[in-house]
């Protein structure tokens, strides 16, 4: 897997910086207590250096891009996407919030470049240190197990005129908060070392992992909510304020053993906070007749069946969402509840030619036409309509079976929202 350009990301990554007045005020998390704090706001130092003074610099891209593919290549879930160029691409998100940019439920990246100044404990600044920094996530479709890759890069430092800080021996400190007893917790005493030590070896790995058995229901989901934490530590030798920032990075995860069934495969894991949505396009001349019934039962109510004044339907955004259901048996029922409705509006014989009754919200959810209404008083959410086999098949078959809830591991009762594209 071919690494991006570093470059891209040193030009655009989003700038933080630490704030060098008081440290941390009470009511701050703990962690943070006599640490200079990131702000969002620069810090330039560079301007007082004098006339030839020199700016560390480390070059270190084709050395992290030889330890990224020979990493990728150990996975046991070695996807074809190239996440790095994908990240590269959407450097706004990634670096936008803790939770960078989410590919979909199985790929997650963090990127962005992070400043801090080094403060004497007299409060005044000594000099800058800064670096681009690199986090790509990788669930597994196969495995409960996610893999992290936690990259430092180009990092560049200097001291102001009349300082001298031992760079070189100051440390960078990375840890992950989160795991739990039902997860199997690596080791992260990789993640520390010396400034020096991470320009010669830039990129670290974590692996997190849950036992098949272990987990809640039967599907044995185990959840957990971690949290990257930095910190920079001046030498000893050095009269400095360390600096931390907390929550720098967040991965929410799920393990589960939910069974080829169900999901395609028996184990695996996701990214919770991957946005679901299922998509179809009126355009596509395979889903032409499943689109339109969606988009009218979303945007025309009134033109469909069952019908009543006043009529919604569920599933076009997350504050009304679609849920997930499994139990083959209640599927049929859904199923049947929006035949008698094909039935009752286009007669016994509404299939003739190779037609279909294709149903919005679909079967295979908790807003079908049995248990839809059951959980909404009695009101008759769905919508029920005659369309060409073929189409139902497509639209509603393998693509939302199969590439939609295998794909991303959607679970008995997750929402998720449709689509309906031009």
């Amino acid at each position: 897997m071919k690494a991006s350009p570093l470059t891209t990301a040193l030009l655009i990554a989003t700038t933080l910086t630490v704030a060098t007045s008081l440290p941390a005020q009470a009511g701050e998390s703990d962690q943070t207590q006599g640490y200079t704090v990131y702000s969002q706001n620069p810090f330039p130092l560079s301007d007082r250096l004098l006339s030839g003074e020199r700016i560390h610099s480390t070059g270190n891209q084709e050395m992290v891009k030889a330890d990224q593919r020979a990493w990728l290549q150990d996975l046991s879930n070695n996807d074809e996407v190239d996440l790095r160029t994908e990240c590269s691409e959407h450097l706004g998100e990634a670096g936008a919030t803790p939770k960078g940019w989410l590919r979909d439920r199985m790929l997650q990246c963090f990127s962005g470049r992070k400043y801090v100044s080094a403060v004497g404990f007299d409060g005044e600044p000594w000099g800058e240190i800064s670096w681009d920094m690199w986090i790509l996530g990788y669930a597994n479709h196969g495995v409960r197990q996610v893999d992290y890759l936690i990259s430092m890069e180009n990092i560049t430092y200097f001291s102001l005129p009349g300082k001298t800080v031992n760079w070189a021996q100051a440390r960078f400190d990375i840890n992950f908060n989160g795991c739990s007893v039902q997860m199997n917790c690596p080791s992260q005493t990789d993640l520390s070392d010396t400034v020096l030590g991470w320009e010669v070896r830039p990129s670290r790995s974590l692996t997190f992992s849950s036992g098949n058995s272990i987990g809640s229901g039967s599907d044995f989901r185990v959840p957990a909510s971690l949290t990257m934490n930095h910190r920079f530590t001046p030498a000893a030798s050095d009269n400095l304020t360390p600096s931390m920032q907390t929550g720098m990075f967040e991965s929410n995860i799920r393990f589960d053993s939910a069974g080829r069934t169900v999901v395609g495969r028996d184990y695996g894991s996701v990214f919770v906070d991957a946005p679901l949505v299922y998509v179809l396009s009126l355009s596509e001349d395979a889903v032409k007749y499943s689109a339109r019934h969606i988009y009218d039962a979303q945007n025309n109510p009134e033109r469909t069946f069952p019908s009543w004044v006043g009529k919604t339907v569920p599933g076009g955004s997350m504050q009304d969402p679609l849920t997930r259901l499994t139990d083959q048996a209640k599927i049929s029922e859904n199923r049947d509840a929006s035949i008698k409705v094909c039935k009752d509006v286009w007669g016994d014989n509404y299939a003739a030619g190779g037609l279909q009754c294709d149903e919005y919200p679909f079967a295979s959810t908790y807003q079908g036409g049995k248990y839809g209404p059951d959980s909404s008083g009695g009101l008759l959410r769905f919508s029920a309509r005659p369309i060409p086999g073929d189409d139902n098949n497509a639209g509603g078959g393998s693509r939302l079976g199969q590439k939609f809830y295998w794909e991303n591991r959607i679970l008995d009762g997750e929402a998720f929202s449709v689509r309906i594209d031009p």
